[in-house]
Formats: C-alpha cells, sequence, structure tokens
C-alpha cells in the first residue's frame, strides 16, 4: 500500500499498487500434462530453455529431487 497526499494537503487514502508481473513464471500444459509453451521467465526461473522443455510431462521437468516425483 502506498500513501497518498490529497490536494487539500490532508493524508488521503492508501492506494493498492499492482503487482510486479514481469518475473511471473508461465507455462502451458496439453491435456496429458506436456509443456506446449514455457516463458522467459520461467526459464529464469526454473533454468530449463525453451526448447529443453517443450513436449516434456511438466512432473519431470519441475519435480527433479530426490522423492518429489512421489
Amino acid at each position: 500500500m502506498e500513501s497518498q497526499i490529497a490536494r487539500d494537503g490532508k493524508p488521503g487514502l492508501p492506494r493498492r499498487l499492482e503487482p510486479d508481473l514481469a518475473s511471473l513464471a508461465t507455462f502451458v500444459l496439453d491435456l496429458q500434462g506436456r509443456v506446449l509453451s514455457w516463458s522467459p521467465s520461467a526459464t529464469r526461473l526454473f533454468g530449463h530453455p525453451l526448447g529443453a522443455v517443450v513436449g516434456h510431462d511438466v512432473c519431470d521437468v519441475l519435480m527433479t529431487g530426490a522423492g518429489q516425483y512421489e
């Protein structure tokens, strides 16, 4: 929240700040759970480039640690 000063110098109502979605990782899956689309921010966050994930099951892409898949 950000405080605003009204024109008369009195404190105004707080304004809601819009979220910064620039670093939001997005991806699209098909009905079988395979990656169809992968954003540049998903590449930065998860470390997999687009060409390495398209067509792969999302669980194989995101759950790479021991015991995560179960």
